[in-house]
């Protein structure tokens, strides 16, 4: 009768158990890969690639779904490129048609402010009735100097045409209103200072020259209080000269030039 050696039955049964989990463990890790393809391809079947992608990573060389996997992945890569390319497209196309439109609006715009300054009897009324009224005047020409060059960056033909034929029109309105602005500004003044005996004018070419009449210009201290008050609006009027004189024929009048731009002149941002 052959007698076993009890350490050689330990031992079997060792091994016998290290096998069997062995086999355990590669089945589980068998099935967890599965799980990883599966989970991808739901992911896939809803558009989540990136989502496919980061399981599909977690299927390393060594196991035997890493073909499938990578295979996945390169389809997740095309189609996240494809959808890429079809965001874009939309995006661009989105752009292209608010560029359009926005052109059209600008295109309105320029129209309107060119045919407001070639028929400005339609909104002469609105600038006319004070000194303030006036001062808003030149601000409107100076907003629309400010619109002429503001769109050049959209690079169009039409507008390009319609911000040069707008400069146009501004220099002619400016060129007609500024005379008449002048001798406006010289009538508000004079009913202003008329109680305090100061007779105001608009003289010279066209109406350039503002000048005052009164007793209290026969010091010469008057004349520069007066002045140091009066240079900026003068300036804002483009007055090119203002006068004093302490009575009418007074030959030996006191003038300062104004350093103001000419009527032609717009103020313009490159």
């Amino acid at each position: 009768m052959r007698i076993i050696n009890p350490l050689n039955v330990n031992i079997m049964k060792k091994i016998a158990a290290l096998f069997i989990i062995l086999i355990f463990f590669s089945c589980n890790s068998g099935k967890k890969e599965t799980n990883y393809i599966n989970q991808a391809k739901r992911d896939i079947a809803i558009g989540f690639f990136y989502e496919a992608k980061t399981t599909l990573k977690n299927i390393t060389k060594k196991n035997i779904k890493h073909d499938s996997a990578q295979l996945l992945i390169k389809y997740c890569d095309s189609m996240i490129i494809i959808n890429q390319k079809r965001e874009k497209f939309v995006k661009d196309s989105i752009n292209k048609v608010k560029r359009e439109q926005k052109i059209k609006s600008i295109l309105k715009e320029y129209n309107k402010e060119i045919h407001d300054l070639y028929h400005f009897s339609s909104i002469r009324e609105q600038f006319g009735g004070s000194i303030a009224d006036l001062l808003l005047e030149i601000q409107y020409f100076e907003n629309i100097a400010q619109k002429i060059n503001l769109y050049t960056f959209y690079n169009n033909k039409k507008i390009n045409y319609l911000s040069n034929k707008l400069k146009k029109a501004l220099i002619y309105r400016q060129v007609k209103e500024f005379p008449t602005m002048r001798f406006d500004y010289a009538y508000f003044i004079n009913k202003k200072l008329w109680e305090n005996d100061i007779e105001v004018k608009a003289n010279g070419y066209r109406t350039s020259e503002l000048e005052f009449i009164g007793g209290i210009f026969a010091a010469n201290k008057n004349k520069q209080i007066f002045e140091d008050k009066i240079e900026n609006i003068a300036k804002k009027f483009r007055f090119k000269k203002v006068n004093y004189l302490w009575y009418k024929y007074d030959d030996n009048y006191t003038s300062y030039i104004i350093d103001s731009k000419s009527d032609r002149y717009i103020e313009i941002d490159y």
